[in-house]
């Protein structure tokens, strides 16, 4: 699938947080170019590793930095991820809806 345009805050929140983006992508094991650009983004989230990717978002990070962080991610297809989906309206870490 063909990344979304991300929006200039996009932009300068991916600049500000590279480190979580780099350890978020690698964690699901999506490639990238060392510097958090993804060419081409997958279908679907492995589960195990996305619920592995997210604990470590809010042991690393403040919640609402996480949740914002997570909100954008799944922003970057025009339909986001079913998975992702769940977390973000299941996981009570969220502190964003």
């Amino acid at each position: 699938s063909t990344p979304k345009p991300s929006s200039a805050a996009s932009d300068v929140y991916k600049r500000q947080h590279q480190d979580m983006l780099i350890t978020f992508l690698n964690t699901l094991g999506i490639p990238h170019d060392g510097n958090g650009i993804v060419n081409e983004l997958p279908e679907t989230l492995d589960k195990e590793k996305l619920a592995k990717a997210v604990d470590e978002l809010f042991e690393k990070y403040p919640a609402g930095v996480a949740s914002v962080y997570l909100q954008m991610f799944q922003l970057q297809t025009e339909d986001g991820w079913e998975e992702l989906a769940e977390v973000l309206a299941n996981d009570p870490r969220v502190t964003i809806r």
